[in-house]
């Protein structure tokens, strides 16, 4: 009940209007509501465009975000890969996951690039010795190829490709984890996913371990979320500042503009006469004397 509420004020939230009721998060199709929910889907029906305002005679700076942009253009997971469910019949529940080494891991997506899914993976557990717990776990790529092995202990770590990914639980024989490049997900589709879950409850150890997995995600999801809205949040303090200091150069400008304007209004004429009639026979003084400082040179005395 919380997650609906919550869900419900951040669609407003969206859906925002200024005072003169155009919504805030539309770009250019400012007349438009920009957000709508079907069947648990939202849907963004505004453009990609920002508009710019005038600060000064050389520079503009952007007055707001689309929507597109600040709810729908979130990283999934860590932002370089997600770790999903595949087959799985234990109690496995997908832990931290993340990037060890990017110099590998870029390497990898290199490498696969031919491949159909580049950089995709599948985490697979067997039982060698038949006592109905997963004792290993091996790893291969979209074209089935071996990437790596070792024993499964939980909460332990599988390292393969410059990533680390830890799986808690007791993962069955046969169990698959899939590992795919990150995409994006929009806020709604994460609180909705969410709610979903807890809506199905937790009666076996199974469905718990989906809870928490899922759970996981969606915390992780969140945290990505506010992540991306503080980096907003700094690039609109950036543009607050511009506008500071633009307001700062028209007030210096104001400044010598009025001191221009005062010393030709107050201008004493006598006190300016006198003082252009000083400047002019300095200036007759300096051109009668440069003709005879021109001659003095050895040539005119051989």
């Amino acid at each position: 009940s919380e997650l609906r509420g919550r869900a419900d004020e951040l669609m407003q939230i969206a859906n925002r209007q200024d005072g003169n009721g155009e919504f805030l998060f539309a770009g250019f199709s400012s007349g438009t509501r920009p957000f709508s929910v079907a069947g648990g889907v939202a849907t963004y029906a505004g453009d990609q465009g920002v508009r710019q305002l005038a600060i000064s005679a050389t520079q503009n700076i952007a007055d707001g975000f689309t929507g597109e942009r600040v709810f729908m253009a979130i990283p999934q997971g860590n932002g370089v890969f997600v770790v999903r469910e595949g087959n799985v019949a234990g109690t496995g529940v997908i832990g931290v996951h993340q990037v060890a080494d990017r110099a590998a891991w870029s390497a990898a997506a290199a490498a696969a690039a031919a491949v159909p899914q580049p950089h995709a993976y599948t985490i697979t557990f067997t039982d060698p010795d038949g006592d109905g717990q997963a004792d290993t776990w091996e790893v291969t790529d979209a074209g089935g190829n071996p990437v790596a092995t070792g024993p499964f202990t939980a909460g332990g770590t599988i390292a393969f490709d410059g990533v680390q990914v830890i799986i808690e639980g007791s993962p069955a024989e046969g169990d698959t984890f899939n590992v795919e490049p990150a995409r994006t997900e929009d806020m709604f589709r994460t609180i909705e996913d969410l709610i979903q879950l807890l809506e199905q409850g937790a009666a076996t150890p199974e469905q718990r371990a989906r809870l928490g997995t899922g759970i996981n995600k969606a915390l992780g999801q969140l945290t990505s979320a506010m992540d991306h809205v503080v980096n907003l949040r700094a690039e609109t303090g950036a543009r607050l500042s511009a506008l500071d200091s633009a307001a700062s150069q028209r007030e210096d400008m104001d400044y010598e503009l009025s001191v221009s304007l005062s010393a030709l209004r107050d201008l004493d004429y006598a006190e300016a006469i006198s003082r252009l009639n000083q400047q002019v026979a300095g200036l007759q003084a300096a051109q009668a004397a440069y003709p005879r400082i021109g001659q003095m040179s050895l040539f005119d005395f051989i």
